[in-house]
């Protein structure tokens, strides 16, 4: 994730951005269409499907420095970003 605390809420811990990716805590939208976690959190929707209504997600937060994979329901807005193989 990106370095500092230009965008990143405070401590921001363990961020390097050692793989160039300046991951951005643009937090998430929840089922009811409000905004939320901006400078706290990042999620992302992954390509890997889940059944019915429900996709394989992963977010990191400005307490951590892991990314964290979950299974959230699609009326949940996560950033999305196109990765060149």
């Amino acid at each position: 994730k990106e370095k500092g605390t230009k965008h990143w809420d405070k401590p921001n811990k363990g961020a390097k951005d050692s793989a160039g990716f300046k991951a951005l805590p643009a937090g998430d939208r929840s089922n009811d269409g409000f905004f939320d976690n901006m400078g706290f959190s990042a999620g992302w929707w992954t390509a890997t499907g889940s059944p019915d209504d429900y996709a394989t997600s992963c977010g990191i937060t400005t307490k951590s420095s892991e990314i964290t994979p979950d299974i959230d329901a699609k009326i949940y807005g996560f950033s999305i970003r196109c990765i060149k193989d």
